[in-house]
């Protein structure tokens, strides 16, 4: 025996690389759960003390909601960036570029010359949102031509 048979014709072919993504979500970290945790612990106490505190149960149930919510979706259509009370769609034809802000903080710069803020969105998810664009924006790690 001269070893296990390949199938004919796929002697020469290799595997494919792995495909671009077709979509993208960032949001907060879930580990942001822990401090939302000690929050509502923290309010324990207080919120307990009477009955006209317990709307300080408000504050970690907003937090909650917070880090569960905000973010930025891409995809090759476009961005949806998602705030606490309410959502926006932004097709790539509508975005000029992103605007690297203090803080590595990132904004959609609109063709009307306006801008969006893009939550939770940082410069180090440049290289994704790039990937997920279809080329409509410049992958920051691509080298230089």
């Amino acid at each position: 025996m001269s070893g296990p048979e390949r199938p004919p014709g796929r002697a020469g072919m290799s595997r494919p690389g792995p495909a671009a993504p077709t979509g993208v979500r960032i949001r907060t970290p879930r580990t942001s759960l822990v401090a939302v945790l000690v929050l509502a612990i923290c309010v324990l106490p207080l919120a307990s003390a009477a009955p006209w505190l317990a709307v300080l149960w408000l504050v970690p149930l907003v937090a909650l909601v917070w880090v569960l919510r905000v973010g930025v979706d891409a995809d090759p259509e476009g961005l949806t960036v998602r705030a606490l009370l309410g959502s926006r769609r932004l097709p790539w034809a509508e975005v000029a570029g992103l605007r690297i802000g203090d803080r590595g903080r990132l904004a959609a710069v609109l063709q009307s010359g306006g801008a969006v803020r893009l939550p939770v969105l940082r410069a180090r998810h440049l290289p994704l949102v790039a990937a997920v664009s279809g080329g409509h924006l410049p992958d920051p790690e691509a080298p230089a031509q």
